[in-house]
C-alpha cells in the first residue's frame, strides 16, 4: 500500500507542476508558446491537466475491481470446501 501512496504523491506533484506552468497570458503552459497555436495549446494543456488528475481515482477504482475479482475467485475456489458430497 505504501507504493500506491507514493504514486499518488508523485501524480499530485506532477499536477501541481503543470498547474504552476499554466500562464494566463499565453493561455496554456507558458513555455510552449508560440507553437502549436493558441487554441491547440489550450486544448492540450487542459487535456494534460485533466489526465493527471484522473490517475488517482482510476487507480483507486482499479484496486476496488481487483479486490472484487479476488473475492469472487475465493468464493468459487472454496465453494464446496467443508461440505459432504
Amino acid at each position: 500500500m505504501r507504493q500506491t501512496t507514493k504514486c499518488f504523491g508523485d501524480v499530485l506533484q506532477v499536477g501541481a507542476e503543470i498547474f504552476d506552468d499554466l500562464d494566463g497570458h499565453v493561455f496554456s503552459v507558458g513555455w510552449w508558446a508560440p507553437a502549436p497555436g493558441t487554441s491547440r495549446r489550450i486544448l492540450i494543456s487542459d487535456h494534460l491537466y485533466n489526465c493527471v488528475h484522473s490517475v488517482e481515482p482510476n487507480l483507486i477504482e482499479a484496486r476496488l475491481h481487483l479486490l472484487e475479482a479476488m473475492d469472487c475467485w475465493d468464493q468459487r475456489l472454496f465453494k464446496g470446501v467443508g461440505r459432504r458430497a
